[in-house]
């Protein structure tokens, strides 16, 4: 009889402990009734993209941790503006999420191209940051970025920045650091960023302002080299190259891409959902698949990211103003 308590009182010890432990490995319990089935996962962009890739390697990690799978809808149009305006008409009850994209989802309301509001979008989190670099061809004229503002200065209009086409990112920043060091560079536009690294390389252009990963080509080619990155701090992959801040031109820029749900969500699902996807983007198998699809991954909590975006959309407002490209 002795022995069978003893057994009664460590089955009730191993019952407890394992209900302890489960309440630690599971600190993220996901709300009442959350999710009620299958998340339609919106991305506002073709499939076989980078965004669409991104998503895809993130709803496969993330499906354990919510608990229902992440349904990728391909929803691609105006610039990613039709996505954007179906997650806005969603009902905020956190089943539809979107992949956000800046500085495309603040580029349409700032040029009046919009088909919704900005602030019934609610950043969840950020999940990759593909960095802008200040890219000249290798070899060529330019030392270091103060020996290339002085043969600006010097050769008003006729050093050439290419771009990936008028009032987008490029084009933008190119026209706020012609206001910020009193500049005139002359901005040349081609149809996507590859087409303007390649005429930069080329021999054609003089600089252009590219991501990492439309870069990596030409820098591991030696073909390019680079003045300067659009980051807060150094890229520990280009430790040599400072930033623009360093150089006197206090703006971060990149493609930096995170998930959103509509504005009146509840709290608890928006913090259930920033922890689960969180958990998935420190697994083992999302960090490699992301370093394989060349996605470099940021993390930023859901305010931050918010703040981040508004300060660039405050930036570039005037600078659209002035290019009359609000219309």
């Amino acid at each position: 009889m002795l022995r069978l308590n003893s057994l009664k009182k460590l089955a009730m010890a191993i019952l407890c402990f394992t209900a302890v432990a489960g309440m630690t490995l599971n600190a993220f319990a996901a709300p009442a009734n959350y999710p009620k089935g299958p998340v339609t996962f919106i991305v506002c962009y073709s499939a076989g993209g980078g965004s669409d890739a991104g998503a895809r390697i993130l709803a496969n990690s993330a499906e354990k941790y919510i608990g229902k799978p992440l349904v990728v809808q391909n929803k691609p149009g105006a610039g990613g503006g039709i996505g954007w305006a179906s997650l806005v008409n969603s009902k905020a009850d956190g089943q539809t999420i979107s992949l956000i994209n800046i500085p495309s989802m603040i580029f349409l309301p700032l040029q009046k191209m919009a088909n919704y509001d900005l602030d019934k979008i609610v950043p969840v989190i950020q999940l990759v940051e593909d960095a802008a670099l200040l890219l000249v061809r290798k070899g060529g004229k330019f030392k270091d970025f103060n020996d290339f503002i002085t043969q600006v200065k010097a050769n008003p209009g006729k050093i050439t920045l290419a771009t990936c086409g008028v009032g987008t990112d490029i084009h933008i920043i190119t026209e706020i650091m012609n206001d910020k060091f009193g500049i005139k560079l002359n901005a040349v536009h081609f149809p996507g960023t590859v087409d303007a690294v390649t005429s930069v390389i080329g021999g054609h252009s003089d600089a252009v302002i590219a991501k990492v990963s439309e870069a990596i080509s030409a820098l591991e080619a030696g073909q390019g080299f680079l003045l300067g990155a659009f980051t807060d701090e150094r890229l520990p992959e280009y430790p040599d190259v400072p930033t623009m801040k360093e150089l006197g031109l206090d703006l971060s820029h990149a493609s930096s891409r995170g998930v959103a749900v509509p504005k009146g969500t509840p709290q608890e699902i928006i913090d259930f959902l920033h922890d689960s996807l969180k958990k998935a983007t420190e697994e083992p198998d999302y960090i490699t698949r992301m370093n394989s699809a060349g996605l470099a991954i940021k993390y930023r909590s859901g305010p931050e990211f918010h703040d981040f975006y508004m300060k660039q959309y405050n930036a570039f407002q005037p600078v659209f103003e002035r290019l009359g490209l609000s219309k």
